[in-house]
């Protein structure tokens, strides 16, 4: 009886091993690639405060979703903030997405602070400190779009419609005539902006040296720059140099170019053939533009 019990036993340990065996090889940790390790990504899942982008800047979400969102946005960012600025919830999403333009929360019933962000960078801006939401060089700067929001949550769902809002400056440097054959991208240098924001003010938040590599031949001649301008206007002090397939500088100038919140300064100038490399300051009028606040064109 003994030899019975003992075979018994072995049987049972056998299928108990196999199952756990099974168990452990559907059980797969799932990682998502898209996560950076100090964002804390969430997921866009049911909660009690559902918020939409209703409107980005003279332009309904819905219309821009049915065509091309990319044209104004590639990228949106939500974050949430108790009242000691602490980051309760982060959202990320990129066009195409299924829920691009919506997210949830789960909040506990409190005063928190919403902000929204929409843009076309390489990657998302650093949300930690809502007064110093921040992109870099390498991620680029884009158009940028704003909503910040104190919400009050409740013991009934919240639902909101957000409205965003232009908060960059634009230099749109133009160069008048013709490019060497043998230059190959242009480097654009430039202090007096910013590369971080300030949610509740949508202004430059810190002293940024910003440097944008664009290719040199392109068709019209110019070169857009992104900035966050400390001050409703100020004064971008912009150094440009030409560079050939082996690096070397074929060309270099120095600029003080006067910026306005969502005003783009059209630079225009002739930037090789005049060989002068005395700093340039801007002056013109103002024209209106329909999409921006205003566009003023100066030459150099």
């Amino acid at each position: 009886m003994s030899d019975h019990i003992t075979n018994t036993m072995k049987k049972g340990l056998y299928y108990l091993l196999c199952a756990l065996m099974l168990l452990a090889g559907c059980e797969r940790p799932v990682f998502d690639s898209d996560d950076a390790v100090d964002e804390g990504k969430a997921s866009a899942v049911v909660g009690n405060v559902q918020v939409t982008v209703a409107h980005i800047e003279q332009v309904p979400f819905a219309e821009l979703t049915r065509l091309k969102p990319e044209n104004v946005c590639s990228r949106l960012n939500y974050a949430v903030y108790d009242e000691e600025g602490e980051r309760q919830a982060m959202v990320s999403q990129k066009a195409g997405d299924g829920d691009f333009g919506t997210a949830a929360f789960q909040l506990a019933e409190g005063t928190y602070t919403l902000v929204a962000v929409a843009h076309s960078s390489e990657g998302n801006p650093t949300m930690t400190d809502a007064a110093k939401i921040r992109f870099t060089n390498a991620q680029g700067f884009t158009d940028t779009f704003l909503c910040c929001d104190t919400i009050t949550v409740g013991a009934e769902p919240l639902s909101l419609k957000l409205n965003m809002h232009r908060i960059v400056s634009m230099c749109r440097f133009v160069i008048a005539d013709d490019i060497p054959s043998d230059v190959t991208r242009m480097r654009f240098q430039y202090r007096g902006g910013s590369g971080a924001f300030d949610a509740s003010t949508g202004l430059g938040s810190v002293k940024s040296v910003q440097t944008v590599f664009l290719p040199a031949h392109v068709q019209p001649r110019q070169y857009d720059l992104y900035t966050f301008l400390p001050a409703e206007e100020g004064t971008l002090h912009l150094q440009v140099t030409a560079h050939d397939t082996e690096d070397y500088v074929k060309g270099e100038k120095s600029f003080d170019v006067p910026m306005r919140r969502n005003e783009i300064t059209v630079f225009t100038g002739n930037f090789f053939s005049d060989s002068s490399t005395r700093r340039n300051t801007a002056s013109g009028g103002v024209d209106i533009d329909a999409d921006w606040h205003a566009e003023r064109h100066v030459s150099y």
